[in-house]
């Protein structure tokens, strides 16, 4: 059984791009890596299959993404172009 504290990459994606992180694979790069983008911040980082805290840590500090949503996505911001029902 894994760790309670890791999160699925494809949710960990799902909320960095809810709220305004364009993520995308990085051309000629490992599997697991990814362009993240917001604002004037772009950088390539590594989302493994199975993310830890301190990485959703970062990405609280780095992007503004509040952690709780990362465990509860239902908290999450519908993504830019989804209209809420």
């Amino acid at each position: 059984m894994g760790d309670p504290d890791e999160v699925d990459r494809k949710t960990v994606i799902r909320i960095l791009q809810a709220n305004g992180v364009k993520v995308s694979p990085q051309e000629n790069g490992e599997a697991d890596m990814m362009v993240l983008a917001k604002d004037d911040k772009v950088e390539a980082r590594r989302i493994p299959s199975k993310v830890g805290r301190r990485t959703l840590q970062y990405f609280q500090r780095s992007y503004g993404v509040p952690i709780h949503q990362f465990y509860n996505p239902l908290m999450a911001p519908p993504p830019p172009g989804e209209q809420i029902q």
